[in-house]
């Protein structure tokens, strides 16, 4: 009986997440958050090449590892899609050189839109008003994309670090890195999965104007973060095995795939942030 009534519990509280999810109109924001999540796309790869340039000093190299980002973190970039955002990869690769200093500055403050709606489409769910103000939205946002980008320069870095730990040919303890495969298998999935809840449960806990209860917060990040990532697989299989986006949309088709792929991933995001919402105020 017990089980059966933390079942019923659950049932409950989901379905609360679900109506409020549908009162705040969650599909019609997240349509908002893709549109300038998509138009600030390109601004922000132009951004990151453009950093990453300075410090590699090589476009071959640069290339291949924001498009290996992209390819981690979006199944947009599946069978269908690689080829496409591939070319906009190489040709934001080589007009990098073109961007000054005040150019930097425009990327970064255009970048930024995406989580300044953001913001609107999270205080929506906590029912508080978006009233920062224009200045203190725009920094804040502008703040987050730094962290982001740093969470994710972090996150390649570990990766990076794994595939050379496991390459070396040394033992410890008598065990070599090659004779524990499933160790490095469920390494290689668990930190990207725990970059992206740090990633997310910072972004729940300072885009609202109110103070966000860390619980909640970390809560709303551990959701999105587990449907995130479970949705990534799930959507790179259906694009790769089902969808044949090329037959109609042609050489379009891997960006037609990604921006189904940012709306998807932008009603995560808002669904996460009701689940916490909702969370915080049964806990009141």
């Amino acid at each position: 009986m017990r089980i059966l009534s933390c079942l019923a519990e659950a049932w409950s509280f989901l379905r609360e997440v679900a109506r409020e999810f549908n009162d705040d109109n969650g599909g019609i924001v997240a349509a908002a958050i893709a549109f300038y999540a998509f138009t600030s796309l390109i601004p922000l790869l132009l951004l990151g090449i453009s950093a990453l340039g300075f410090f590699l000093r090589s476009d071959t190299r640069t290339e291949s590892i924001v498009f290996g980002l992209l390819r981690s973190y979006s199944p947009a970039l599946a069978e269908q899609g690689a080829q496409g955002v591939s070319k906009v990869v190489e040709e934001i690769v080589q007009s990098r050189g073109t961007i000054g200093g005040l150019g930097l500055i425009g990327l970064v403050w255009t970048g930024s839109q995406a989580f300044a709606n953001l913001q609107r489409a999270v205080n929506i769910a906590w029912d508080t008003p978006n009233d920062r103000g224009f200045l203190k939205t725009r920094l804040l946002a502008i703040a987050m994309l730094v962290a982001v980008g740093l969470l994710l320069l972090v996150s390649l870095g570990l990766t990076t670090l794994l595939n050379i730990v496991q390459s070396y040919d040394v033992s410890l303890f008598g065990v070599a890195p090659q004779e524990i495969p499933l160790v490095w298998t469920l390494a290689a999935y668990a930190i990207p999965l725990i970059v992206t809840i740090v990633m997310l449960t910072l972004m729940y806990n300072a885009l609202p104007t109110r103070k966000v209860p860390i619980s909640a917060a970390l809560a709303s990040g551990v959701v999105a973060g587990l449907l995130w990532e479970a949705a990534k697989y799930a959507f790179g299989w259906y694009v790769a095995n089902f969808a044949n986006y090329s037959a109609v949309y042609g050489s379009l088709a891997g960006l037609i795939v990604l921006i189904f792929w940012i709306y998807y991933s932008s009603m995560i995001l808002i669904f996460a942030a009701e689940f916490g919402a909702t969370l915080a105020r049964r806990l009141d």
